[in-house]
C-alpha cells in the first residue's frame, strides 16, 4: 500500500519535468532577426507577407531573382527556435547565382502569426503558402522553384514536397527521421535522464499543445515518398541534437538521395558560413542541375551533378573535407 501512496510523489515531478521539454518544443522563445538582407550585401530585396491555408500570416524577405537567371527559386525555412536570418548566408549564394530566395519566419517564430510551434507536424503548411506565393509572382518562373530548409525546416520542406508536385528539388539540412524518436534521444542528450518514461509523456502534453499527432511526424516516410523527387541531404557529423544516423536513414528510404556529412559540424554550426563554405558549392551545382531550364525533374534526377567547392563570398576558406554519399 505504500507503494501506492508513493505513486503520485513521482508523477507529479515527472509530469512538471514533460511539460518544461514540450513548452520548449511548441512554444520556443520567440526571436527576430537582427540584421536584413543588406548585412550581406544584397541590395534589391522586399519585405513581403502571405497567409497560410489555416489563416495564419507569415512574414519574410524576398530577394528577386536575377532578370538573366530564368526566374528559379529557393524556398527557405528556418529550424526551431529560429528565424528567417538563420539562413540568409544561404541567400546570399544563392543570390550570387543569380537565385531568387524567399526567406520567411515559420509560425510562432520571428515576426508570422501563431503562437504554437508544430515542430514540423503543422510548418509544411508555412512551407506550401511559400512555395505558392514564390510561384505566383511574376518574376519567378513557377515551374522553377526548390526547397530548402534546417532542422524543424528541413523536416517541413521534405513533407510540403510530398504533397505538392510544384516543389521542382529539396534540400533539407538536419533533419529528423522520426519527430517522436529525436524527442527520446533529446530528453537522454539534455537531461541525463532515461527516454523512458519521459519521453512519451513529452510527446503526450506536446500533441495536446499543438493538436496533432506528432508520432505522424515523420520524415523517413515523406522521403520515401519523394523517390522520383531530386534530394540533397546535408548533416553534420558532429550533431548532438538529430545525430548523423537520421540524415543516413533519410538517404536510405529515399533511395537515390545525395548524402553530404559535414565533418565535425554541430546541429546550429552545419548553418554557418564557416560550414557553409564547404558545401555551398555542392548545393549550387544540385540547384544548378535540377533548377535549369527545360529540364523536368524526373530527367534531372537521372543526372549526375558537379560538386563544385569554394566558399561564399566573404566565406572562409576550409581545409576539411566532407563525405558525399549517392
Amino acid at each position: 500500500m505504500s507503494g501506492l501512496f508513493l505513486l503520485p510523489l513521482l508523477a507529479a515531478p515527472l509530469l512538471f519535468a514533460a511539460h518544461i521539454q514540450a513548452d520548449r518544443l511548441v512554444r520556443p522563445r520567440r526571436t527576430a532577426a537582427p540584421h536584413t538582407p543588406a548585412r550581406l550585401g544584397i541590395a534589391h530585396w522586399e519585405d513581403v507577407s502571405f497567409t497560410t491555408g489555416d489563416g495564419l500570416t507569415l512574414r519574410g524577405w524576398f530577394v528577386p531573382p536575377r532578370p538573366d537567371s530564368g526566374g528559379a527559386a529557393v524556398v527557405c525555412a528556418h529550424g526551431t527556435a529560429g528565424h528567417r536570418g538563420h539562413l540568409l548566408a544561404h541567400a546570399a549564394a544563392l543570390h550570387a547565382e543569380g537565385y531568387g530566395a524567399l526567406l520567411f519566419d515559420l509560425r510562432a517564430h520571428g515576426e508570422s502569426d501563431g503562437s504554437v510551434s508544430g515542430v514540423g507536424l503543422h510548418e509544411h503548411r508555412d512551407v506550401l503558402a511559400a512555395l505558392e506565393y514564390v510561384r505566383s509572382r511574376p518574376d519567378v518562373d513557377a515551374r522553377r522553384v526548390a526547397l530548402l530548409g534546417h532542422s524543424m525546416g528541413g523536416a517541413a520542406v521534405l513533407r510540403a514536397a510530398a504533397r505538392t508536385p510544384h516543389a521542382r528539388a529539396v534540400v533539407s539540412i538536419a533533419s529528423a527521421a522520426s519527430l517522436a524518436e529525436n524527442v527520446a534521444s533529446g530528453v537522454r542528450a539534455f537531461t541525463h535522464l532515461p527516454a523512458f518514461p519521459l519521453a512519451p509523456l513529452v510527446v503526450w502534453v506536446a500533441e495536446r499543445r499543438t493538436r496533432g499527432r506528432m508520432r505522424d511526424m515523420r520524415p523517413v516516410a515523406d522521403a520515401a515518398r519523394l523517390r522520383d523527387q531530386p534530394l540533397l541531404l546535408i548533416h553534420g557529423d558532429a550533431d548532438r541534437v538529430v545525430g548523423i544516423e537520421n540524415g543516413r536513414r533519410l538517404r536510405e528510404a529515399h533511395g537515390s538521395a545525395q548524402l553530404l556529412e559535414i565533418a565535425g559540424a554541430g546541429h546550429l554550426g552545419v548553418i554557418g558560413p564557416r560550414h557553409l563554405a564547404r558545401y555551398h558549392g555542392a548545393m549550387l551545382g544540385f540547384l544548378r542541375l535540377h533548377l535549369r531550364s527545360g529540364t523536368t525533374a524526373a530527367a534531372a534526377a537521372a543526372g549526375t551533378p558537379t560538386f563544385e567547392h569554394g566558399p561564399p563570398r566573404g566565406a572562409p576558406e576550409q581545409a576539411e573535407q566532407e563525405t558525399v554519399h549517392t
